[in-house]
């Protein structure tokens, strides 16, 4: 500014957006080393240090307004985050959001959400919600808190919303009997492709086409298969083999097999990768091994003995 910009021949140069009581803490800082941050001026040193390029109490305001993220200013955080490019700290905030949305969505600083931030919420995978019916309530709360300008966003909100897996109770007594989503010719294609997924018959789902709407959430970021072990054939076999289906693609696939053939054994899943068969029978003896699986890598760690 002082050297290479047009300002560098001036006698006196105006910097805006800097609050005087923000500014004199950055100078003693840069004396002393010290500072100290509160909750009545944290925004502004945000502001300042990242204006005038002070990382270090940049940061500091991150970590600080990090350690203050509840329900009620989440929101608000995540907007100061994006606003001075906090890049830490809108990632933390938003997947405080994304794993604490059920009491976010009940306060007041979540009708203030802009269309932009609702649609990326709504369209997430990773949202930790009780149930689908919250997920739908609040984007009715959210639309009606101003009707007239947000009711156009409504269908673009409605094809994230996954309605199939509400309970056909809930779409009858509240989804259809919301004016909001009956008077809108697109999303009334949404409540009719619900109220169809629960009158198809089992084998009629597997063949319907996938989307978001049938997809559930996955708020740790994976996705669940389903996983058989051993077990008895049709004729009475024992067998060895393990396979999984996966959902994603609609598919069985087979695993590694069983060092042991066996079934009636207990089975425990840790860390969402390893799988514990623990005992069960194999003939008429009872089998006293351990197998281990492990799932990303699709192979059977060992056979430790144990006694079940």
């Amino acid at each position: 500014m002082f050297t290479s910009s047009s300002k560098k021949n001036k006698d006196l140069v105006v910097i805006r957006q800097l609050e005087s009581s923000a500014l004199q803490l950055l100078i003693d800082f840069v004396y002393s080393g010290k500072i100290s941050i509160t909750e009545q001026n944290v925004q502004d040193l945000l502001a300042a240090s990242n204006l005038l390029q002070l990382q270090e109490v940049k940061n500091a305001c991150c970590d600080f307004l990090q350690a203050q993220i509840c329900p009620t200013n989440v929101i608000g955080i995540i907007a100061i985050a994006d606003l001075h490019d906090c890049t830490k700290l809108l990632t933390r905030s938003e997947l405080y959001f994304k794993q604490h949305f059920s009491d976010v969505v009940e306060g007041e600083e979540f009708l203030s959400l802009s269309r932009g931030q609702i649609v990326k919420l709504i369209a997430s995978d990773e949202i930790t919600a009780p149930s689908e019916e919250k997920i739908c309530e609040s984007v009715i709360r959210w639309v009606k808190h101003d009707l007239d300008s947000r009711k156009k966003v409504l269908p673009q909100l409605m094809e994230h919303v996954r309605l199939p897996l509400t309970s056909k109770d809930y779409i009858l007594k509240n989804v259809v009997n919301e004016p909001l989503l009956i008077n809108c010719s697109e999303c009334k294609d949404y409540v009719f492709e619900a109220l169809q997924f629960h009158l198809l018959k089992l084998e009629e789902l597997i063949d319907i086409p996938h989307n978001i709407r049938a997809k559930p959430i996955q708020p740790d970021g994976t996705h669940k298969v389903i996983l058989v072990l051993g077990g008895r054939d049709i004729n009475g076999e024992i067998l060895d083999s393990t396979e999984l289906y996966d959902p994603t693609i609609n598919k069985w696939q087979p695993g590694p097999k069983m060092i042991t053939p066996r079934y009636a054994g207990g089975l425990a899943v840790v860390n969402d990768n390893f799988v514990i068969y623990l005992g069960g029978k194999s003939t008429e003896s009872t089998v006293e091994s351990v197998n281990v699986l492990n799932l990303s890598l699709n192979h059977l760690i060992g056979d430790q003995h144990a006694k079940c």
